[in-house]
């Protein structure tokens, strides 16, 4: 009689997972950057009263000149702000600091749209996306241009913007600390190339269905025999 034993370890998990999408920091843009409160907060604001070609702006009413669609609440839009900017002073909104809670890799997800229907940018044009860990330099998240082609629709990691409110999402991994800041540089906007944003998030990347699958898989399992004669 031959016996056949196998044994399967129980698996006991420590520590605290985040749920999945848990978020971090959200900013919906409906109070502008002076609101008490607020979260956010931009380098200057530029209405376009007298010269609808040019603006960086919050507000929460339309814009002159512009045709944004899908507009939900306030927004931060910016149009030839090469017009206002120079190499000290780019326009910018920049996030309060807010906590990691642990987490090294984290999605950011920001609402985008032209000002019109149409809207090309110059190859030269970006605006940047960035983060900060505890106050240290600035570090690249992506960005939207229109990788290197002239007259042509801005893209966001290789997706098209349009003039409709439409969400972007990407991953930021490798991070070491304890408080994050983020901010969007206009960085380089020529006559008629235009961004709006709104509704930025920083939230847990999600984990797979199947990883939680086998994380409880690996949680209940007991010590197993079988025996076979």
């Amino acid at each position: 009689m031959k016996t056949r034993a196998f044994q399967i370890a129980s698996v006991v998990c420590t520590g605290t997972l985040a749920s999945a999408g848990t978020v971090l920091y959200e900013q919906n843009f409906n109070t502008g950057p002076t609101a008490t409160g607020s979260t956010y907060s931009m380098s200057s604001q530029v209405s376009a009263i007298t010269d609808t070609s040019r603006h960086f702006i919050h507000t929460t009413s339309t814009i002159a000149g512009t045709s944004y669609l899908g507009v939900d609440g306030g927004f931060v839009s910016g149009l030839n702000t090469n017009f206002f900017s120079s190499s000290s002073s780019l326009p910018t909104v920049t996030t309060s600091s807010f906590s990691l809670d642990g987490n090294s890799t984290v999605q950011f997800a920001i609402d985008l749209a032209l000002h019109s229907s149409g809207s090309r940018w110059d190859s030269t044009s970006h605006v940047d996306f960035e983060y900060s860990i505890d106050g240290g330099s600035w570090a690249s998240i992506t960005s939207v241009d229109t990788d290197g082609a002239d007259n042509a629709i801005p893209l966001f990691n290789g997706t098209a913007i349009n003039r409709t409110f439409t969400n972007f999402a990407t991953s930021i991994s490798g991070l070491t600390g304890s408080m994050m800041q983020v901010r969007v540089v206009w960085a380089d906007m020529d006559p008629g190339d235009s961004l709006g944003i709104d509704n930025l998030t920083i939230s847990v990347v999600p984990v797979p269905p199947a990883a939680f699958a086998g994380l409880g898989l690996l949680a209940g399992l007991g010590a197993y025999r079988r025996f076979r004669k």
